[in-house]
């Protein structure tokens, strides 16, 4: 008679998941969803609380441009308008990423008759990618202003974007001018992941 024994993985705590979570990115997170109902139910929880805020599939609209510049002012914000033909939430925006020392604004609104002000109080958090080409700002953990935007389908909204040097930091140029790389191949039509996100000139 051959006695046979069951061994079990010992329960982690859900915290210690929570932060295994925050590091992991969009899709990683779209996978653990599918492991089981507590693991699903626990990302839809720190989604909605603010508590994880990289959970998200990228839209990518532009190909790098080798050796491509692009010049930002400080007292411009560069826009575009975007929709979804189906509800989506935005909680990250890609960026080629600036040099020298600076502060990357970004916001989204509806397009509409009294467009609210830009809001430029929301904390963001950054991480590069791509080989440092590419900013991703995203909203920080427990920020009281989660930055995310729930697009309804078929409705414009503008996405805004500022890029300036910090106070005091190294300005070898002048002027508080901020150069970055450029992209290419801007379509007015993207699909992916099963949804067709349109892009056009801001026209208020």
């Amino acid at each position: 008679m051959v006695a046979k024994t069951v061994c079990e993985l010992p329960a982690i705590p859900v915290e210690v998941w929570v932060k295994v979570f925050s590091y992991l990115s969009g899709p990683d997170l779209f996978r653990c969803e599918g492991v089981c109902s507590s693991w699903h139910k626990e990302i839809q929880f720190q989604v909605k609380s603010g508590k994880v805020t990289r959970r998200g599939l990228k839209c990518q609209r532009l190909k790098t441009e080798p050796k491509g510049i692009t010049e930002h002012r400080r007292n411009v914000w560069d826009t575009i308008s975007v929709k979804a033909d189906k509800p989506v939430v935005i909680v990250g925006v890609g960026v080629y990423s600036p040099s020298g020392v600076t502060t990357i604004c970004v916001d989204a609104r509806p397009i509409e008759d009294n467009l609210r002000p830009v809001d430029v109080s929301t904390e963001l958090d950054s991480c590069h990618e791509e080989n440092g080409v590419i900013t991703t700002v995203f909203g920080k953990p427990d920020s009281k202003r989660p930055f995310r935007f729930i697009l309804e389908a078929d409705k414009w909204w503008e996405l805004m974007l500022n890029i300036k040097q910090q106070k005091g930091s190294y300005d070898p140029m002048g002027g508080g001018t901020i150069w970055c790389g450029r992209g290419t191949g801007g379509k007015q039509e993207v699909k992916c992941h099963d949804v067709t996100f349109s892009f056009r000139n801001t026209d208020r």
